[in-house]
């Protein structure tokens, strides 16, 4: 077992190489034009040595009839692996011309969501970047089976993203895994060109007392559970070695058990920023908080960029 001090000091060099090894999922449409735009300020912050665009074309092995006749009839004669290989070299050589990173095309045949998996796991890629689109054309890669399946870190990025990133959003529950999401937060504000604040954002869970008891009970219980908050953090950020570090620590109260949607909210209003979260914590509350939170932002998932770290 690590000691505690290892423990640290593994999770800052995993943070640190992240994005050292990057897999980009690519599908032939705008958003393959998009996800090198966002992710151009990120590789280059993260110091990426290793990118792979991959597109995973179903498998058709043994088509129908009227298939086959259809795709002898207007078949270009070049093999269809060659010809997607070739069309995302041109376009990857032009989005990374500026980063000095290596670079290669992986066009593989199969069912999309098991071979992005499994391809990921084989090049050892720290973190797999896909798009979010509002209306899928039925890729069979859904979102939240990433989540779930990928054992390492998955950048999810809408359509409707910014291409600029000026503020990093880490919910935490004060668990060893939001650490992670935060250490990661601060590698990349550290590298990044232009001043990148991070907002660390705890969602207080309080009981309905207006409920029950007067107004004044009410503003007491509210004082005492924020204070309590801020203690654990105060212990969170001593026992990760994060004190002195560039954060500023928000609390939002939550009395209706819309965890979700309080983290989506402040993402939402804050501008050009990018949501960085564990993928899974403590909080027996909510039943491994970051698993189901993680998820049901995925579902909402809009006009912002999430990062799941593993």
């Amino acid at each position: 077992m690590n000691s505690p001090q290892e423990t640290i000091d593994k999770g800052r060099t995993n943070a640190g190489t992240s994005f050292h090894r990057v897999l980009i999922a690519a599908d032939l449409t705008e958003m393959d034009q998009h996800l090198l735009d966002f992710s151009t300020s990120l590789l280059s912050a993260g110091h990426s040595k290793k990118v792979y665009a991959l597109h995973i074309i179903p498998d058709f092995t043994k088509p129908k009839k009227t298939i086959l006749d259809f795709h002898q009839r207007f078949t270009t004669g070049v093999p269809v692996d060659e010809k997607v290989r070739s069309m995302l070299k041109a376009q990857f050589e032009d989005g990374l011309k500026a980063l000095d990173v290596s670079f290669d095309i992986e066009v593989v045949e199969g069912k999309p969501y098991q071979k992005l998996v499994h391809m990921a796991k084989v090049k050892e890629v720290g973190t797999v970047i896909a798009g979010v689109k509002r209306q899928s054309a039925g890729s069979g890669i859904t979102a939240k089976r990433l989540a779930r399946k990928l054992q390492c870190n998955l950048l999810l990025v809408p359509e409707t993203a910014s291409k600029s990133i000026k503020r990093l959003v880490v919910p935490v529950d004060f668990s060893d895994n939001s650490a992670r999401a935060l250490w990661l937060a601060l590698a990349l504000q550290k590298t990044f060109d232009t001043e990148v604040k991070i907002d660390l954002i705890h969602v207080m869970q309080l009981l309905p007392l207006s409920n029950y008891y007067n107004f004044s009970n009410n503003m007491e219980y509210r004082r005492l559970m924020r204070e309590n908050t801020q203690r654990e953090a105060a212990d969170f950020m001593s026992k990760h070695q994060l004190e002195g570090e560039n954060i500023k620590l928000r609390i939002l109260e939550d009395e209706e058990g819309h965890t979700v949607g309080q983290i989506d909210d402040f993402a939402q209003k804050a501008t050009d920023a990018m949501l960085i979260m564990g993928a899974k914590g403590h909080s027996a509350l909510e039943g491994l908080f970051f698993g189901s939170v993680a998820e049901g932002l995925v579902d909402r998932l809009e006009n912002y960029p999430l990062l799941i770290v593993r």
